[in-house]
């Protein structure tokens, strides 16, 4: 990362203004891409992964494996389902639509007993995360189940016997596999589509969630 250092007071006390202002977003959308933020440059892959969505692939019906993609069109438009209530109490999901007719998949990180893995994105609710719903800090995917890092891993999806860049995450007190790279999954603001009649799916309980306009140019130094 390269910084401008700039002499005049006023343009550095707008740049500070700016960066303040990018990192406490004031921006609220039901629908939201999750944009990938390399936490350390100089760990990052060849070609960077920074700055790539979140998107899936099928792994059987059902089923399938959290990956990322290069370009923001490809990454999926999440929403963050549930009630007030389940909100305060951090038990709320993250879910997108697929198949026909449209049906809830949902990001299923592994529980901290179990070993490190591919993260799943599956028919159904998923476990809990949310996105960090405190102004005070960046707005970020949050896992329910306990605290630790998501990594995007050069991993092996068993379905196709082949590797992938892959989302999994990493519990405080477990090491970072070489083949990965911790990362934060940062909300860009989207537009949640109209659900067709006869839907599996159901926006009845998308809560709106902090995001950016363009979490691309966000800078966290």
């Amino acid at each position: 990362m390269y910084t401008a250092f700039l002499t005049l007071g006023l343009a550095t006390a707008t740049a500070a203004l700016a960066t303040a202002t990018a990192k406490t977003p004031n921006t609220f959308s039901p629908g939201f891409l999750l944009v990938v933020h390399v936490t350390n440059p100089d760990q990052d892959f060849t070609p960077s992964v920074n700055n790539a969505a979140v998107n899936s692939i099928h792994a059987g019906p059902g089923f399938r494996v959290a990956t990322i993609s290069p370009a923001l069109t490809d990454g999926h438009v999440f929403y963050q389902n549930g009630t007030l209530d389940q909100a305060e109490d951090g038990e709320t999901t993250v879910l997108f639509d697929s198949a026909t007719p449209p049906t809830p998949f949902g990001i299923l990180v592994q529980d901290p007993s179990a070993p490190m893995d591919n993260i799943a994105i599956n028919a159904g609710p998923g476990s809990y995360n949310s996105v960090n719903g405190d102004p005070a800090v960046n707005a970020a995917l949050v896992n329910g189940l306990g605290e630790g890092t998501y990594l995007v891993c050069n991993a092996t999806v068993p379905y196709y016997h082949q590797n992938f860049l892959t989302l999994q995450y990493a519990y405080e007190g477990e090491e970072t596999p070489e083949e990965c790279v911790e990362v934060e999954l940062v909300p860009q603001c989207a537009e949640l589509n109209e659900l067709p009649p006869g839907s599996h799916s159901s926006h009845e309980h998308a809560l709106s969630v902090r995001c950016y306009e363009d979490a691309t140019v966000v800078d966290w130094s």
